[in-house]
């Protein structure tokens, strides 16, 4: 049991070694916005990690799209400490409540009288 805890406080010391220190404030300020609370220490080292891999892909592309390399801008919102397969699991598992489905229209005239129509 006390080796696991020296590797788990060794790991622990290496993966905050990781972690650009500039961010910590961004970090601390982006957690109490959105009301992040982590089980464990682990977790949220994950989860920094998590965030800081997003918080560069946003700034990337933002830049780029201040050379018109993209019509839109990303910014940083409560998904921010997750991957995007758990975004994606959190979408899936969403009701399909109020959307229109669609019938394929096999015909569309090129004229269309709208008194004899309705």
């Amino acid at each position: 049991m006390m080796l696991w805890s020296l590797l788990l406080a060794a790991l622990c010391g290496i993966a905050v070694a990781l972690f650009d220190p500039m961010l910590e404030q961004h970090w601390q300020m982006w957690k109490k916005t959105h009301g992040k609370n982590y089980q464990t220490e682990v977790e949220e080292l994950g989860r920094r990690e998590v965030w800081e891999r997003n918080l560069q892909l946003i700034n990337l592309h933002n830049l780029e799209a201040s050379m018109d390399m993209h019509t839109y801008d990303l910014g940083m919102n409560h998904m921010g400490d997750m991957t995007q397969e758990e975004i994606a699991q959190s979408f899936a598992s969403l009701p399909l409540v109020g959307c229109f489905f669609f019938t394929v229209v096999q015909f569309i005239p090129n004229h269309l009288n709208w008194v004899e129509v309705g």
